[in-house]
């Protein structure tokens, strides 16, 4: 039996902030508090392509325009088990966005490879919460690592 890990699943590579003048370090930034993503062997320029958003206008961000109005971003937990052989790969997810910067759905664009992880995907996203009228959608990548239980 494996026991499946979230490896920080789709966090927007928030890395923590790690230096700079004495005022910015009294305050919290924004996406501070969201563990650094791990890139899961992509190019790093492949991994920043996955993430995709759109404002209320029409415009397309890319990551770096994405961090900042991030305001809640959880990971999911991966807290399941799953026996016998199961393919592990990068799944896809589009999280569309309310005025008020709550998710309204997320759309399953494509599996993880399993239903509980897709499901855990979905209703963690779901919690995400982004800057008000700031985006109408958003493109998220997630994936899992097998790791065996101790028993």
């Amino acid at each position: 039996m494996c026991r499946l890990a979230a490896i920080m699943v789709a966090a927007l590579n928030l890395s923590l902030f790690a230096s700079g003048a004495a005022a910015d370090q009294r305050r919290t930034p924004i996406g501070s508090h969201i563990p650094q993503l791990v890139n899961p062997g992509l190019p790093p320029a492949v991994w920043a392509s996955l993430f995709a958003g759109t404002t209320p206008s029409g415009k397309r961000l890319e990551l770096a325009q994405l961090r900042p109005l991030i305001l809640q971003a959880p990971a999911p937990n991966g807290s399941f088990s799953v026996q016998g052989h199961w393919p592990l790969k990068i799944g896809m997810f589009l999280l569309h966005v309310r005025p008020d910067g709550t998710v309204a759905e997320v759309e399953k664009l494509q599996s993880n490879g399993h239903p509980l992880a897709d499901l855990d995907c979905i209703t963690t996203f779901g919690k995400w919460r982004f800057r008000p009228n700031s985006v109408k959608e958003v493109r998220v990548p997630a994936y899992y690592v097998r790791t065996l239980r101790s028993r």
